[in-house]
């Protein structure tokens, strides 16, 4: 008895980011995912190599600084869907598919867009270092950077559902002092 009492007071563990991600595989192919890939694809196969050698470098900083601003946009995302949280919405959210394990999404755009930053990082000095390696840079960077701007779109609908969630149950829930 005081083992299931335990088990149901203490807080749901948090599992690693690849065993989360695994089990939420059935979100990933989305139109972000495709989009990104289709951008990479058409600016591979569409942008002449000496026009990558000459703009890589400039493009590279452009989207470390582009994916640090949307990784502002994903924290600030989180901090509103937090800060909505009362009693009753935190109740309201446990009982959902997800659960508060909906909170993922802003976890894996963060991943991306981290993996983004790393990439433009990385780049400036490997297309230096390895010339032949510049296309390649070019093209991963492309996708991550697209995947983390379209991925973030689908966060901020996510946030604005997340509201009107929040909206529709305090204008339907009995009055009460958790709210």
């Amino acid at each position: 008895m005081a083992n299931s009492v335990e088990q149901r007071d203490s807080p749901p563990p948090v599992e690693g980011f690849f065993k989360t991600t695994w089990r939420q595989r059935a979100y990933l192919p989305g139109w972000d995912f495709v989009g990104a890939a289709a951008l990479t694809a058409a600016a591979l196969l569409g942008v002449d190599s000496r026009v990558v050698e000459s703009v890589l470098p400039s493009l590279l900083i452009a989207e470390f600084g582009l994916i640090g601003a949307i990784l502002g946009v994903v924290i600030a995302g989180l901090a509103i869907v937090v800060a909505f949280l009362s009693r009753d919405y935190a109740k309201a959210l446990s009982r959902a598919d997800g659960g508060i394990g909906d909170f993922w999404p802003f976890w894996f755009v963060a991943v991306v867009a981290a993996a983004a930053v790393v990439a433009a990082g990385a780049g400036l000095i490997v297309a230096e270092q390895a010339p032949c390696l510049r296309r390649a840079v070019f093209g991963v960077t492309t996708f991550l950077s697209a995947y983390a701007v379209f991925a973030t779109v689908n966060l901020v609908a996510y946030v604005a559902q997340q509201g009107v969630t929040r909206v529709w149950q305090i204008t339907h829930a009995p009055d009460s002092d958790d709210s």
